[in-house]
């Protein structure tokens, strides 16, 4: 399997890596934020199903579970409207 952490090489002279530009680095295709969403919001609905299962054993659990889950589902709001990644620096 490629390494994809390494620079990649310039076509002009392979020994030099070529630089990646910060609008390569944010831009995210649609498939990709689409998923990212579905899947923090389904983990997010997920938590906040299973803090009605922990407020049976305890109240602190309950309150984990539904702050994990807004949190979850606050990071899919995020992914979904703003258009870089979360690692773009």
């Amino acid at each position: 399997m490629p390494d994809l952490s390494a620079p990649q090489q310039s076509p002009d002279d392979p020994t030099q890596p070529t630089a990646i530009t910060k609008e390569e680095r944010i831009n995210d295709c649609v498939a990709c934020r689409v998923m990212g969403s579905l899947v923090l919001g389904g983990a997010g609905v997920y938590a906040l199903a299973e803090s009605r299962r922990f407020a049976q054993i305890g109240r602190g659990g309950s309150i984990a579970a539904r702050l994990v889950g807004y949190g979850l589902i606050a990071g899919a709001a995020y992914r979904a409207t703003v258009r870089s990644s979360f690692g773009a620096a």
